[in-house]
């Protein structure tokens, strides 16, 4: 399975967390098709270097995590 991961700083308005683009940075991971989903998360985490970043639904993709004002997600390619 082919993951594009991206790494981004957020701003807050009254519809919630939104996607700034002031910097981001994007990769794509080519993982194995039987990992389960907690192996994938941890390996897409660990590529983009967010250990400490929690589930959040600030955005639509299919993995979303966020801290503070630095949000995080992957979709599946």
């Amino acid at each position: 399975m082919r993951i594009e991961c991206t790494l981004t700083d957020l701003w807050r308005d009254d519809t919630g967390w939104l996607e700034n683009g002031g910097w981001s940075r994007r990769t794509t991971l080519d993982l194995p098709d039987d990992l389960s989903d907690l192996a994938v998360s941890r390996r897409v985490k660990a590529e983009l270097g967010i250990q400490g970043f929690r589930a959040d639904e600030w955005c639509g993709a299919d993995l979303c995590w966020r801290d503070g004002s630095i949000g995080a997600y992957a979709d599946f390619i």
